[in-house]
C-alpha cells in the first residue's frame, strides 16, 4: 500500500533543502500515500514552465519543460532522501489488469 510517513517527509524537506539552497520548497503529505514537492521561489525563473503562478508537473512530460534537469535533479533528490529514510521506491502497477502497487505517489509543482 502507498503510504509515506510524516518524518520520511521532514527528512526529504531537509535534504532538499541542504542541496537545493537557492530555492524554496513546501514538501507535504506525511501521513498520506503521497509527496508534493512545491517550488515557491528560487534564483531560476520557472515562469515559463507556470504562466500563472502555479503549474502542476506531469513527470511522463518533463522533457517539454525548459528546465528538464533541474526538476529531474528534484524528483531523484526527493526520491533518495526517501530511501534514506526507509522507503525505497518501487512501483509495480499494471493499469491493464487495474493493479495499482507502489511505494508512494509523489507530485513536483511549481507555486502553490
Amino acid at each position: 500500500m502507498a503510504y509515506v510517513t510524516s518524518a520520511q517527509v521532514a527528512h526529504a524537506r531537509k535534504v532538499l533543502k541542504a542541496t537545493f539552497p537557492q530555492f524554496k520548497f513546501s514538501v507535504t503529505g506525511g501521513g498520506t500515500s503521497a509527496i508534493t514537492v512545491s517550488l515557491m521561489s528560487g534564483s531560476v525563473d520557472l515562469s515559463a514552465d507556470a504562466e500563472k503562478g502555479y503549474v502542476s508537473l506531469n513527470k511522463y512530460w518533463l522533457h517539454n519543460t525548459n528546465n528538464e534537469a533541474l526538476y529531474t535533479s528534484i524528483i531523484e533528490t526527493m526520491m533518495n532522501a526517501l530511501a534514506e529514510a526507509g522507503n525505497a521506491y518501487f512501483d509495480e502497477s499494471d493499469s491493464m489488469t487495474d493493479y495499482f502497487c507502489t511505494a508512494y505517489y509523489y507530485y513536483l509543482t511549481i507555486g502553490k
